[in-house]
């Protein structure tokens, strides 16, 4: 599997920061605050075999920094070439609400590549009854 990027012009090249490490980082090119959220545009495109997806995780040093994706991964599906966003919330109180352009040009995403399982949905009336209890039954 061959992952194609285009790069903006003087951006850093996405790279792993370990030759084993499985995610491939990504840098901010600029940020727009919206309403509620910063949108991260991170200077790249992809073009993604068939039959492979790319999840944009955040980097875990993100949250040293007040900020968390704001939808917890992205999905970038075979079809999709446009330019890769990362939305981010500010949960800190280290520098404040405004302080998003301290992120241009760090590392803030990684993109992970997995392969495709096509499943067929079978819908049925009833579900069999399970011995588990319901949303959250098993604690922290």
């Amino acid at each position: 599997m061959r992952l194609k990027v285009e790069v903006k012009e003087g951006h850093p090249i996405p790279e792993r920061s370990n030759s084993n490490d499985t995610g491939i980082d990504i840098s901010v090119l600029s940020i727009e605050k919206k309403d509620d959220f910063y949108l991260c545009d991170m200077g790249i495109k992809l073009d993604i075999d068939y039959g492979f997806y790319c999840e944009i995780l955040a980097r875990s040093s993100l949250i040293k920094h007040g900020f968390i994706l704001s939808n917890g991964a992205g999905v970038i599906d075979t079809d999709y070439k446009k330019d890769i966003f990362v939305p981010l919330i500010y949960v800190g109180k280290l520098w404040g609400p405004d302080c998003a352009d301290k992120l241009i040009g760090k590392r803030i995403a990684q993109i992970i590549v997995k392969r495709v399982e096509v499943v067929e949905l079978e819908i049925v009336d009833k579900l069999e009854p399970s011995y588990r209890g319901g949303f959250g039954s098993t604690g922290l």
